[in-house]
């Protein structure tokens, strides 16, 4: 488990962070993908949005097809009630994305109560009973909210819960992150990139007062993490499911890996 500040945990390596939970077993972003992470995780990633009346809600999908919206709708633009009917689990085992349903690894369904979508305050609880730190990646959202909402509206919630500092917040708008630490500098936040790096990439982490630097798997190189380690940040990789692909990115020095099935890949 992690010792509740970010800060302490810049010089450590060999961390497993669920992506969108314990994805392979249990539909994601929902209580109980989080669930089942507990024990086979150092922390758990989650994304979130704002519903177009401003609540925080955990999902990763602009629109809600997957969860039995229609795909025209945006989920920034539906209200919070009507993403509360939606079923966020169905598709998981309709579509099997992994396997595990037909392997038998998947959690069953509940008869008659289906996955709902959860707020952050809701994750946020868990998390604080748990004792299990958080990634809370923010959904770029700037054709619905203006970036002050959306940054008040997720930072009301976290510190309600009094959980700042079990909360790594990440983001590929860049621009949210340095909001963020405008408005308390003793956040920890990283920076989302897939693909092209950007230039004097040192500087330009710290320009944005991050800790952190996450980057797609394709996009990492052993020279890279030597260099962002040295300079003291937090290096995650995401999405690795397998298990001697993380050793080797563990072997390199990477902080973190982001892997769908945190119960199998070795630390």
């Amino acid at each position: 488990q992690w010792n509740m500040r970010f800060a302490d945990l810049l010089h450590r390596t060999g961390l497993i962070a669920a992506h969108r939970g314990n994805r392979v077993v249990a539909p994601e972003n929902t209580l109980r993908a989080f669930e089942a992470s507990l024990g086979v995780c150092d922390f758990i990633e989650l994304d979130v949005q704002l519903s177009r009346d401003g609540r925080v809600v955990v999902m990763h999908d602009e629109t809600p097809e997957r969860t039995g919206g229609e795909v025209k709708d945006a989920v920034c633009s539906l209200a919070f009630d009507a993403l509360g009917r939606l079923d966020a689990g169905a598709w998981f085992y309709r579509d099997d994305p992994f396997g595990t349903v037909a392997a038998g690894r998947a959690l069953p369904p509940v008869p008659g109560v289906p996955d709902r979508i959860p707020t952050l305050d809701e994750v946020l609880e868990f998390a604080v009973r748990h004792g299990m730190p958080l990634n809370i990646e923010i959904k770029e959202m700037s054709g619905w909210h203006e970036a002050g909402k959306v940054i008040d509206a997720v930072l009301e919630a976290v510190e309600c819960r009094k959980a700042l500092e079990r909360v790594l917040f990440s983001s590929f708008n860049h621009d949210y992150m340095a909001r963020i630490k405008a408005l308390l500098p003793d956040a920890a936040v990283s920076l989302l990139i897939e693909g092209t790096h950007p230039e004097n990439l040192i500087e330009y982490i710290r320009q944005h007062g991050a800790e952190g630097y996450h980057c797609d798997d394709a996009g990492v190189t052993e020279a890279l993490v030597h260099r962002l380690r040295e300079a003291g940040i937090f290096v995650g990789v995401y999405t690795v499911n397998d298990p001697e692909r993380s050793e080797e990115l563990f072997g390199w020095g990477v902080s973190a890996v982001f892997t769908d099935d945190p119960g199998g890949v070795c630390r």
